[in-house]
């Protein structure tokens, strides 16, 4: 499962394989970059993959070890060929727009809606809310007042080079590439830009040694202020319109004076006369308790720079047929920084009082040493090979941070000019090391029968003495049963049935988890007894270890059978698995120990308990026609997943999130609303004929909500499950289609049954912060409840909330599956007559549109990016859909 997170360009995508089998432990797969373990699978430029594979069951994943537990995904880059020098050159160019804009008020129905509201609370109006004083404080376009979703995207555009050069002849060969990318993405002042080279070379030296090398050298720089669920983009649905941009003097701030001479903010009023000569003293301007998005994007000086070096080497000797010996040393070394820096300005409501610098730095080193010998032999039909492993890896993660605020001359923006007694700097160091030996047997016989059988023993120093090592056998089968069953049969090329079943470990907890940790910080300092009494310690403990935590394991059960027909224009393919994760790595709550600070938490301790499955089905069916001027190839894969809890001590409840025996992990639970109160659920005195909800008297036009136990008021106690983020089915359809020099190709991609809570819709369609002034959606303030309007669709509008309507239920949850036209592109390659005369092998130009099309029920920002985010949307950075022109060469 391949997620988009978002539309920041500076996020990737998160990947799973085979649904969730960790709780608290990382459940992200393992990347494998030309042999090199790397998480860094966003700086390996696309036009220089050679294949991209995905290993899923734990017999294949097996020589990974206790990093494959969730899957593997192996990267090969393209390596020089013999002949003559080859030299390949891309670029394209993307436009990129925002798909679609939210309706909600502009300033003059922003102040109709809160004038209604004012009224019917008997409280006075806003003389800002005024037609006259808009007028006078605007000028022109007073009617329609800021666009604050216009001000703050913009149309983008990205940019991306590509260059490799590479070549061989019988002994060697080599491939050097670079690559630049450059995305300014949707929202104003964001970049993502990447720089890169990669270098490969293999040699073969006399007749049994071959050397070769890789290296990547990547340098990224991000840049932008915040774009999340409290960042600039969902800022600008809630703040006033009534509020502007700029002042005419923009050193004066950021938010909309009219610059008279002592004017200091909003708090401080100013006289207004009307158009009838009366005089009104004005104590604000319409703004709410949201400042203006604008500057935190556009004066923010925020700026990320990731650098990795990626090098590895290798050397095989292989002396006899029979036997290989091969020694593969690598290193991966990431090196980053951030800074950002933010002047002080008046933002109108949230102000910055002082100018402040935020830099950290950090840097991870891994260091892998594999040692593979193998031995191969056969006698008649049989065939063995034999390997064994030692790999061993260790690295260490160092990290210094530091906040410097209280900046004198905002001139000189470096930490020696901030107050010093305001600077506060934090760092970690955390090393780490893994060992691990692998034996592993492949046996076929006449290619017809085929075995494979593996034991591994992983060492980690993430686990106390007593438990540092794990054992994780593996073995799987495979049956060409064509061969034995319908040898005559020609239109079968091959049927082969497998199983497996295996087990992988997983130790990705971090560093001295089985230890207690000290830290000199005061908000961890312990507090013991009665009296509670703040220990006086230096150092204060602030995780608590377990030394009996040990590995987590899944063991994985898979059959499926392969099918190529028709001379290999058929291929289908299909898979059951079963994934059991057992001993799971846990964090559990502490009482003996508070935080001295109300609201700390001191690091809790991991345990081993519970165990969850995932199981589903897998299906992929190609059918390819590659003969005459019309050539077209289809591809369509589905898969399924069940996800659900087997076994654990206590349920875990998170906000919104419910883990517990029997259900899904991170099951959503919520209240159950089940519609509007209309004044028919009254009875002739007026008495509300419903269960009460505990904080207040419901009214008409508030949500019912469910009685789930029966006891007459509605409270905690009336939350169940009521959906699941994980989606049930994923689905995809590739369409290639070749006529002569055009190409033709289109991918959809969807999702089936999975269930978001639209926070975004429940601000901008409820009283969500009450009497804070929020902007709200245009039609919900046209036609809320009222008792001329007795909607179904939309509950009352009013200056409180007494009925929690805006709480978290049933009201709020959409249906989020989807089909998406994830990528269409048309293509045409020049007639080789046309340039072979430039010495140009190739050329091809096509366009493209991406993310241009979805269908959904759901009306949130995206369907498809809350599912990483625990099936909550409280606005997501905007996915743009895309256009793109670009041009392919070869040389």
């Amino acid at each position: 499962m391949v997620i988009t997170q978002n539309g920041n360009p500076a996020s990737g995508a998160s990947i799973r394989i085979r649904g969730i089998g960790s709780i608290n432990s990382s459940d992200a797969p393992l990347i494998v970059i030309d042999g090199v373990i790397s998480g860094k699978i966003s700086e390996v430029a696309p036009e220089d993959i050679e294949s991209l594979q995905v290993l899923k069951d734990a017999s294949a994943t097996a020589i990974y070890g206790a990093n494959g537990a969730n899957g593997v995904i192996i990267i090969t880059t393209k390596r020089g060929r013999p002949g003559k020098i080859d030299v390949s050159f891309s670029a394209y160019g993307k436009l990129n727009r925002k798909p679609k804009y939210y309706d909600i008020m502009d300033a003059t129905q922003y102040s109709a809606f809160y004038d209604t509201l004012l009224v019917r609370n008997n409280q006075t109006l806003e003389p800002a809310y005024s037609d006259g004083f808009r007028q006078y404080y605007y000028g022109d376009g007073w009617e329609k007042g800021t666009d604050w979703q216009k001000e703050i995207l913009q149309e983008s555009y990205t940019q991306n080079y590509f260059l490799r050069v590479s070549g061989g002849g019988e002994t060697s060969n080599f491939s050097l590439s670079t690559n630049y990318f450059n995305d300014k993405g949707i929202l104003i002042n964001n970049l993502a830009e990447r720089y890169n080279v990669r270098a490969n070379a293999d040699f073969k030296i006399g007749k049994y040694i071959s050397i070769g090398a890789t290296t990547l050298v990547a340098r990224r720089r991000t840049s932008g202020g915040s774009s999340g669920q409290f960042g600039a983009w969902t800022t600008s649905l809630y703040v006033s319109p009534l509020m502007r941009v700029r002042v005419e003097d923009p050193e004066k701030g950021y938010y909309p004076l009219d610059a008279k001479e002592g004017y200091e903010g909003p708090q401080v009023p100013f006289d207004y006369v009307d158009g009838e000569g009366n005089p009104i003293v004005v104590n604000n301007t319409g703004w709410n308790d949201k400042g203006n998005p604008v500057p935190s994007l556009a004066l923010n000086d925020q700026n990320s720079y990731n650098n990795t070096i990626l090098a590895s080497i290798y050397a095989e000797i292989k002396p006899f047929p029979w036997l290989t010996y091969r020694i593969y040393p690598s290193v991966d070394l990431s090196m980053n920084r951030s800074r950002s820096w933010t002047p002080a300005y008046d933002n109108g409501v949230r102000s910055v009082p002082q100018a402040q610098l935020d830099e950290s730095y950090s840097e991870g080193m891994t260091l892998s040493l594999e040692n593979q010998i193998t031995l191969a032999h056969s006698f008649g039909a049989h065939n063995f090979t034999l390997t064994g492993v030692n790999h061993i890896r260790k690295g260490q993660w160092t990290s210094a941070s530091i906040t410097a605020p209280g900046f004198i001359y905002e001139q000189l923006p470096v930490i020696d000019q901030s107050d010093f007694e305001q600077r506060v700097a934090r760092g970690n160091f955390s090393p780490w090391t893994q060992n691990s030996y692998l034996a592993r047997l492949l046996y076929d016989y006449r290619s017809k029968y085929l075995l494979t059988a593996s034991i591994r023993r992983d060492g980690s120093s993430n686990f106390g003495p007593e438990n540092k090592w794990g054992t994780f056998p593996s073995f799987s089968a495979a049956w060409k049963l064509n061969q034995d069953l319908m040898p005559n049969v020609s239109q079968i090329n091959s049927l082969k049935l497998r199983a497996g079943w295996g087990k992988t470990g997983n130790s990705n907890i971090g560093s001295f988890r089985y230890q207690n940790l000290l830290g000199k910080q005061d908000e961890f300092s312990p507090v013991f007894g009665v009296n509670q009494t703040v220990a006086p310690a230096l150092n204060e403990m602030y995780i608590v270890g377990n030394p009996l935590i040990k590995w987590e394991s899944a063991a994985m059960t898979n059959i499926g059978v392969d099918l190529a027909a028709l001379e290999n224009r058929v291929l289908f393919s299909a898979e059951w698995y079963y994934k059991k994760s057992d001993d799971l790595l846990m964090q559990v709550p502490i009482t003996w120990t508070l935080a001295k600070v109300s609201g700390a938490a001191v690091g809790r301790p991991w345990y081993n308990l519970g165990k969850i499955h995932n199981t589903g089905f897998e299906f992929n069916a190609t059918y390819r026609n590659m003969e005459g001027a019309f050539n077209y190839s289809i591809n369509g894969s589905l898969t399924t997943l069940k996800n659900e809890v087997d076994e654990i001590p206590n349920q875990i409840l998170s906000g919104n999130q419910l883990t517990r025996e029997g259900n899904t992990i991170n099951s959503l639970y919520s209240f159950v609303a089940l519609g509007i109160i209309q004044e028919s659920d009254f009875d002739e005195s007026g008495v509300y004929k419903y269960a009460v909800p505990t904080q207040g008297e419901p009214e008409p036009g508030d949500l019912r909500y469910q009685d789930l136990n029966r006891d007459g008021v509605i409270n905690d106690l009336d939350q169940t499950i009521v959906g699941k983020n994980l989606p049930d089915l994923q689905y995809s359809l590739n369409i290639d289609l070749y006529y002569r020099n055009f190409d033709f190709s289109v991918f959809l991609f969807g999702m089936q049954n999975t269930q978001v809570f639209n926070l975004l819709r429940r601000n901008n369609e409820s009283m969500a912060f009450q009497d804070l002034h929020h902007n709200k959606s245009a039609d919900f303030a046209a036609n809320y409840w009222r008792p001329d309007n007795p909607s179904t669709e939309y509950i009352r509008a009013d200056l409180n909330d007494a009925n929690f309507n805006s709480r978290v239920s049933t009201w709020w949850l959409e249906e989020a599956s989807f089909l998406r036209i994830k990528d269409i592109q048309l293509g045409y390659s020049l007639p080789f007559s046309a340039i072979n005369y430039l010495k140009i092998s190739r050329a091809r130009v096509y366009v493209s549109a991406i993310n241009l099309y979805t269908i959904t029920q759901y009306t949130g920002t995206d369907p498809e990016a809350p599912i990483n985010n625990g099936g909550f949307d409280s606005g997501a950075y905007p996915l743009p859909r895309s256009y793109t022109v670009g041009i392919q060469v070869d040389f």
